[in-house]
């Protein structure tokens, strides 16, 4: 009940009917791509933040900021070579994406998503509430691409819910276009997906 109202409050009625369809038997994500060949801008978030990856080690911090994930999630994460990158603020994490290459399994479609050697996957993406609206989400976007790049990726892709507005917005900002869409129909084990590329 309390996720409706979140959902209800943040992408409206549309996007709480697709919570619905997505509980009973249909899930979609737009697909977003971001070139590293093209010029990457400078964002400021509206609030003093430094960047860096997370580390094995500092778990506990991770889970006091993000209480959704578990510990053995996470480790698992860490285990498949997945990177953590995170904004803090005056010492504590308010926003952080994680990094997958290779492949990435989206559990929320039940897919696995291959991808090339010289592409990587943002996911994950959380921001602490009480700094929402500030900018932090795009500058630390700005700030993983950089690293990318010089980790020899030309390509990012990420992927987000239709109706969330936000999150379209804050990877707009950072350059990321649309780029297809991968869906799935779950009915008892079976599992039937779409994977189509192109503007939509």
């Amino acid at each position: 009940m309390q996720r409706g109202r979140a959902i209800l409050r943040e992408e409206g009625p549309r996007g709480l009917w697709f919570l619905v369809l997505a509980d009973l038997c249909y899930r979609r994500l737009l697909l977003l791509e971001r070139d590293l060949e093209a010029a990457i801008p400078t964002l400021e978030p509206r609030l003093p933040v430094t960047f860096g990856l997370l580390a094995p080690d500092d778990l506990d911090t991770y889970l006091c900021f993000h209480d959704e994930d578990d510990r053995d999630q996470i480790e698992d994460r860490f285990a498949r070579g997945d990177v953590c990158h995170v904004a803090r603020h005056e010492g504590r994490i308010v926003c952080a994406c994680w990094v997958s290459r290779g492949e990435h399994f989206i559990r929320f479609l039940h897919y696995r998503y291959a991808l090339g050697p010289a592409e990587a996957y943002f996911w994950d993406s959380f921001t602490d509430p009480a700094v929402r609206g500030r900018g932090v989400a795009p500058a630390l976007a700005v700030h993983m691409l950089d690293w990318a790049r010089h980790e020899g990726v030309t390509r990012v892709t990420t992927a987000v819910s239709p109706e969330n507005a936000a999150n379209l917005r804050a990877r707009a900002k950072s350059g990321f276009r649309v780029c297809g869409r991968i869906a799935c129909v779950k009915l008892g084990p079976y599992v039937w997906h779409r994977h189509r590329e192109g503007a939509t």
